[in-house]
């Protein structure tokens, strides 16, 4: 798969702009502040139609525009082209020419692997950060993951909604964590499947990019572990039932999916403690240059 071009207009500093590619290493340069950068969010934004630095699709829009289109030519398997309108209004997804319904009906189609400097800080950041990247990378893979991850964190925003309220339907607080549960067994099923994939690969990858002899591990600290849904269910809701009452002081879910991490091992240590900032570097490439 290559990019072959891409076409923007009122997107972020540009009015127009309009790139070609050929196949193998591309490089953009020119001043600080000239754009290189909104080059690479065009293109990771049509992968999953979200921005890896925006907080919402607005900011994208040029000052001086009413609205933002990017165009992306690539081949895979055969020519293909991925276009989005946003607007004020919200955003408008074309894949060869057909309109999507849904944001989910476009991870897939168009894969990318970006590395930025603040990447270095991965393993020191905070867990949210590990996994957002998790879940970015299988939710431009598997649509159905892209899904339940959207179901979860509505169903966690309502039991949230329910714990704030000073006499909630006890009932009503099971069935949402149940079908919270139900949910989150896909996303940590998903989540398990890459970890292991991603330890078979990482440290192949890692030699590729040093020469030296160094054993990296990816561990899953995960909520609950179990492979079967029925047992992973009882153990969640028994976890869920031993938290209930700090829930409902705080009103807040305390525990979950959305609080997991993924710690990573260099000879045995975190390397967040014991790795050099050139072992984190490499490291994060590794993962990343891996997952795909």
């Amino acid at each position: 798969m290559h990019v072959k071009s891409i076409k923007a207009s009122g997107f972020r500093n540009y009015k127009e702009v309009n790139i070609s590619f050929e196949k193998g290493i591309n490089s953009l340069f020119g001043k600080n502040g000239s754009g290189k950068t909104n080059i690479v969010e065009a293109i990771d934004f049509l992968t999953i139609g979200k921005s890896f630095r925006a907080d919402s699709d607005q900011e994208l829009i040029n000052f001086d525009s009413e609205y933002s289109k990017i165009e992306i030519e690539y081949f895979k398997e055969k020519n293909s082209e991925i276009k989005v309108i946003i607007s004020n209004n919200g955003k408008k997804i074309f894949n060869n020419g057909i309109e999507l319904r849904k944001l989910s009906e476009l991870p897939g189609n168009l894969v990318d692997v970006i590395f930025t400097p603040k990447d270095v800080l991965l393993f020191k950041d905070s867990p949210l950060t590990r996994r957002k990247l998790i879940d970015v990378t299988l939710s431009s893979i598997d649509r159905k993951y892209l899904n339940e991850l959207a179901l979860y964190k509505n169903l966690l925003k309502e039991r949230n909604a329910i714990l704030k309220n000073e006499s909630f339907d006890d009932m009503y607080l099971q069935i949402i964590t149940e079908k919270m549960i139900d949910s989150q067994f896909y996303i940590y099923s998903k989540r398990k499947e890459l970890l292991s994939r991603l330890n078979d690969l990482v440290n192949e990858t890692y030699k590729k990019l040093d020469d030296e002899k160094n054993e990296i591990k990816i561990k899953y600290q995960m909520f609950t572990d179990e492979n079967e849904i029925e047992q992973y269910r009882e153990k969640a809701l028994s976890r869920y039932l031993l938290t209930k009452e700090t829930d409902i002081k705080r009103k807040t879910t305390s525990e979950g999916i959305h609080h997991e991490d993924f710690k990573t091992y260099l000879n045995g240590r975190e390397i967040d403690l014991y790795g050099s900032q050139g072992q984190n570097r490499i490291t994060c490439l590794a993962r990343k240059f891996s997952i795909y």
